[in-house]
């Protein structure tokens, strides 16, 4: 609680804490308060200290359970009647929404003429965005202004405008309700099941073609579904048609919202269109357009004071090295690999560490030989001590059979092939494999059970094979196989 004061002090401005000098005036106690937290170096103070100061007394029992008390008083009564008046409503407001709410005090302080020539400049604002959550209110105070003026004659064309965006504001409230009912239908039966409801946002687009948010909700939310869903893997073309689409509203309405008007909705906005960019072209394994597009979320993320904090996560790492290394920058995703182990460190979260070794092992075989390291040996006893951890503690961050692929490449590649028939004959990585319609190939090339004509053939069904894989992380594999039997070959 002490810090919670501290911090909500600290972000009154100099106006607001005068005010709140001048209101409690009367209140020697209540003064030395704020005189405590305006000189306070400890945003976390701890109870004796603030007791001392403002009631002049060391601890001695006898006064100091009453004297504390008496503090948690003034304390409740600074959070429920002083500082409410001055949360800061700038993270919970648009800017849009900000303006109406001036413009509302300026009416209230009888400046309507200042209010009305500001309300004209936010309905174009909003009518220019798309924003019709705000139109009508906006629409209503202009209308409550010219009859403050005696001319009411100007409100007949306001009158119209607001009949319109009454319509708006409800059509959009539809989508609204429509978005959130496909979430749950896709959640529970898969995309498809929302066909009435994808069907219905259709319709609101088409009947407002004037009005581009609600094409750009409608290739948005159906976009956002479809490309993840398993029902259109063999549809490509729509999901295409749809990214078309959307990026097409995009580059020219970038600045409208989509499904919902929040804050800094342009923010989060262009940081789910690059997630829905990379995701797009991942998936058609278009792997230099998937990392261009994934470095523009990274930075997005990790500029200074950005407002997409939130996202610095264990799986925004794991992505941008999955990026890096689909695009072939093998350095650059091993430098990510180093920017993982010291986020971990940074956050207290040393017990992840183990499975950065993984990462790295990962990084190094689909690198090899680009990056040189000075004990590859240590590498792979941490993948083993790491497949002992999962088989104990299930599950982990990776499927079992994915990391005995990671330990039987590094087998390989360090020269020990024995070992690497052995992981991938495991059950899990025999599953993985099978999955992925690569298991006799691996089987074969690890085993090095094959003569040199059968090398160039099953070289060139694989580059076949590359040549028509849909499926990126069975693309990674076939590209290892391939260059490890083109190095053979040489």
């Amino acid at each position: 609680m002490n810090k919670e004061l501290s911090e909500r002090f600290r972000n009154l401005n100099e106006s607001a804490k005068a005010d709140l000098k001048h209101k409690l005036k009367g209140s020697p106690v209540a003064l030395k308060l704020i005189s405590f937290l305006e000189t306070t170096t400890n945003p976390g103070f701890r109870n004796p200290e603030v007791v001392r100061y403002i009631y002049g007394v060391e601890e001695e029992k006898s006064k100091y359970s009453v004297l504390e008390n008496r503090y948690f008083k003034l304390r409740k009564k600074f959070f429920d009647e002083y500082l409410m008046d001055h949360v800061d409503t700038g993270e919970l407001l648009a800017s849009e929404e900000r303006e109406l709410v001036y413009c509302r005090k300026l009416v209230m302080d009888g400046k309507k003429e200042m209010a009305y020539a500001r309300l004209r400049e936010l309905e174009q604002n909003c009518r220019n965005k798309n924003i019709f959550e705000l139109l009508t209110a906006t629409l209503d105070l202009m209308i409550f202004c010219n009859q403050s003026f005696s001319l009411a004659e100007k409100n007949n064309e306001l009158y119209q405008r607001c009949e319109e965006s009454i319509r708006l504001q409800s059509e959009m409230a539809k989508c609204c309700m429509l978005a959130r009912k496909i979430y749950e239908l896709n959640l529970k039966s898969g995309i498809k099941s929302a066909k009435r409801e994808l069907g219905a946002l259709k319709e609101l687009a088409d009947s407002n073609k004037e009005w581009p948010r609600f094409s750009m909700c409608y290739h948005h939310v159906s976009l956002y579904y479809k490309l993840s869903s398993a029902e259109y893997q063999d549809d490509k073309a729509a999901v295409s048609r749809h990214f078309a689409s959307f990026r097409e509203l995009i580059s020219g309405f970038g600045n409208l919202p989509l499904v919902v008007y929040r804050p800094n909705y342009e923010v989060h906005q262009n940081f789910h269109f690059q997630q829905i960019t990379v995701f797009y072209h991942y998936t058609n394994c278009e792997f230099r357009e998937a990392n261009e597009a994934y470095e523009e979320m990274w930075r997005l993320v990790m500029a200074e004071r950005s407002l997409l904090v939130m996202y610095r996560t264990d799986a925004f790492y794991f992505n941008l090295i999955a990026s890096r290394l689909v695009a072939e920058k093998f350095r650059e995703a091993w430098q990510a690999v180093e920017e993982y182990a010291a986020f971990l460190t940074e956050n207290g979260q040393k017990d992840k560490l183990l499975y950065m070794y993984v990462l790295k092992a990962l990084v190094w075989n689909e690198a090899y030989p680009v990056i040189k390291i000075p004990d590859t040996s240590f590498l792979a006893k941490k993948i083993s001590e790491y497949i002992r951890r999962v088989r104990k503690h299930p599950p982990h961050q990776n499927a079992l059979g994915e990391v005995y692929m990671i330990g039987a490449k590094m087998s390989y590649l360090l020269g020990s092939p024995a070992e690497a028939e052995k992981m991938i004959r495991m059950p899990e990585a025999g599953e993985y494999l099978a999955r992925l319609e690569l298991k006799e190939w691996f089987e074969k090339i690890l085993s090095e059970s094959f003569t040199k004509s059968e090398s160039a053939r099953i070289l060139k069904e694989i580059k076949d094979k590359k040549f028509a894989c849909s499926n990126p992380t069975g693309m990674l594999h076939l590209r290892w196989l391939e260059k490890i039997l083109v190095q053979r070959g040489s």
